[in-house]
């Protein structure tokens, strides 16, 4: 039958490894490597952290206690990035993890029927993405980039351009 042979099952430890490898192929910007790596729980988190030490964590983070407990277990804020949901937009925790060093994550992406991004430009001026930024988020996930970045060109520049 030709073809290649099927690759044998990997270890989450082998995965993370390749992982490691393969990430060096990227260009760096300011030291920092430009790879998000998304877990999705805090045993993942901290895994993946231990694996590839230099990689960009993404986690979910529901509080400020629980940022506290994964850096207990050593989890290093600068290479931290929380996902704070995307169903309600939580200013008081976007504090909370900016004080503790870890920048925040929002999505306002969903279906119609359920994503904020629907919601936000139903009227047609979007108005509530600059809240998200005068609130406090450093990071926005929508499935309207295009007319999002315009809202907010003005915070953008602000900022001096998105840092990841």
């Amino acid at each position: 039958m030709g073809g290649a042979e099927p690759r044998p099952p990997r270890t989450r430890q082998e995965a993370l490894g390749e992982l490691r490898a393969d990430h060096r192929r990227y260009p760096r910007r300011e030291g920092r490597e430009q790879l998000l790596l998304i877990t999705y729980t805090d045993e993942q988190a901290i895994e993946a952290q231990k694996a590839a030490p230099d990689l960009i964590i993404n986690a979910t983070m529901n509080s400020a206690e629980q940022l506290d407990k994964l850096i207990a277990a050593g989890l290093k804020p600068a290479y931290l990035i929380a996902w704070t949901g995307n169903v309600e937009p939580r200013p008081d925790l976007w504090t909370a993890l900016a004080a503790r060093g870890v920048e925040s994550i929002f999505g306002t992406n969903g279906s119609r029927a359920e994503g904020l991004d629907y919601r936000y430009w139903d009227d047609g001026d979007g108005w509530e993405f600059s809240k998200l930024a005068a609130d406090g988020l450093p990071m926005l996930v929508t499935s309207f980039s295009d007319r999002t970045s315009r809202q907010l060109s003005q915070e953008i520049r602000a900022a001096g351009g998105c840092g990841f």
